[in-house]
């Protein structure tokens, strides 16, 4: 059976959804033969992976992405995919007769619904997705984020992309949606939801055994944040919180980078927290299982997550965890493992930070209680042997 697997970001060195994809590739050779649609840096990348000796179920089809504004700006909006999807249409419409034996397509990513594809034209079946993103701020968020930086404030648009005649046309030449938490069935058409499937995109490799915590009386109690420090993710808020409890006690380790690093390093001095709170930086993938390990809680206070890598490894180093109850956390953590702050004013929401991380501190107990109720969940619903389990499900009803 013949697969078209479209993944503009494919790639198993780069992090990310382009990692999660690769998996997803390797995961359909183990049934069907993939002509694989993907950028020209992904392909390289996957040739070095086999080092030249492709499997022979496999065809790479890669395509161009260069245009003036990937070169020029360095902003969260994939610029190079435009030119890329421009060059899929341009070669599926001069060599449509090469696909006349495909049974399906699975447009993989990117993974929001922003990138639309031209893989309708070629009549197939077609499936898109998993798909995510979308959402909005809060109403009562808005002055929290007046400074954040234009090109995230642009989400507002979402809505009416879905507007446009060439995205109503791909949905509805679709013939499923598949999309990552049910927080999108909210934001997507309701004539789209006969043809939506929720299915979350990664899985994560869990160990058989918990991480011991249980001898560390008498050690400060560690606090993990990691991710990229963009406003939203709410270290700011975590900072915040931090300041108003015992911080003899406790040590937060703040893992990543990006613009809101010197905003934070400012917040920090000013509340008289460099004792306290510990800026690592960015650090390398290899490092990071450590800073699971070591950790206690795990407080990510993200506002408009569309999912979050950092909750499959909390979740899999069995921490408990602190967080927002709007968007993919909320439907990707499971309640006895996680407290949930809901939206509020941020001062509100600070206070039930701090409440939270209070209680947590003060009771082992209940820190390991709620952290194994997380590691099981993790164990039961994000294993790539599920996910494997799943993807194979879907594209075995287009044999």
């Amino acid at each position: 059976m013949k697969v078209i697997f479209s993944a503009y970001f494919c790639n198993p060195f780069w992090p990310s959804e382009s990692m999660g994809a690769f998996k997803w590739l390797t995961i359909l050779l183990e049934k069907y033969d993939v002509i694989l649609f993907t950028s020209e840096g992904s392909a390289e990348g996957i040739r070095r992976y086999y080092e030249n000796s492709i499997p022979e179920n496999l065809r790479i089809q890669a395509f161009g992405d260069e245009n003036f504004f990937k070169r020029r700006f360095k902003v969260q909006l994939h610029f190079g995919y435009f030119t890329f999807n421009n060059n899929v249409r341009k070669y599926i419409t001069a060599n449509k007769a090469e696909f006349n034996d495909v049974k399906v397509i699975l447009h993989k990513n990117p993974t929001s619904f922003r990138y639309f594809t031209y893989l309708y034209k070629l009549r197939k079946p077609l499936i898109i997705g998993p798909i995510g993103g979308g959402l909005q701020v809060p109403r009562q968020l808005k002055a929290y984020f007046k400074s954040e930086s234009f090109i995230n404030k642009l989400r507002v648009l979402d809505q009416l992309v879905l507007k446009l005649p060439m995205y109503q046309q791909q949905y509805k030449q679709a013939d499923k949606i598949l999309i990552t938490l049910d927080y999108l069935r909210d934001i997507l058409p309701k004539s789209l939801a006969p043809k939506i499937v929720t299915l979350f995109d990664k899985g994560i490799a869990i160990s058989n055994s918990l991480i011991e915590r249980t001898g560390r009386a008498g050690s400060p109690v560690r606090i993990l944040w990691a991710g990229k420090m963009v406003r939203y993710k709410g270290l700011e808020l975590l900072i915040r919180a931090v300041s108003r409890l015992d911080t003899s006690t406790i040590k937060v380790d703040v893992v990543g980078d990006g613009v809101e690093m010197e905003p934070a390093r400012s917040l920090i001095n000013k509340l008289g927290l460099t004792e306290c709170v510990i800026l690592h930086g960015q650090v390398d993938f290899d490092a990071m299982p450590k800073f699971y390990a070591d950790a206690d809680i795990f407080c990510f206070p993200t506002l408009t997550e569309a999912s979050g890598n950092v909750f499959l490894e909390a979740m899999k180093y069995n921490l408990p965890i602190v967080t927002i109850d709007n968007g993919g956390p909320k439907y990707m953590c499971p309640d006895a493992g996680t407290f949930k702050i809901p939206i509020s004013s941020v001062d509100e929401m600070i206070n039930k930070i701090a409440e939270k991380l209070n209680l947590l501190i003060h009771s082992p107990e209940l820190r390991e209680k709620m952290g194994t109720a997380n590691y099981e969940h993790c164990k039961r619903a994000y294993t790539w042997e599920g996910l494997s389990n799943s993807i194979h499900a879907i594209v075995e009803e287009y044999r």
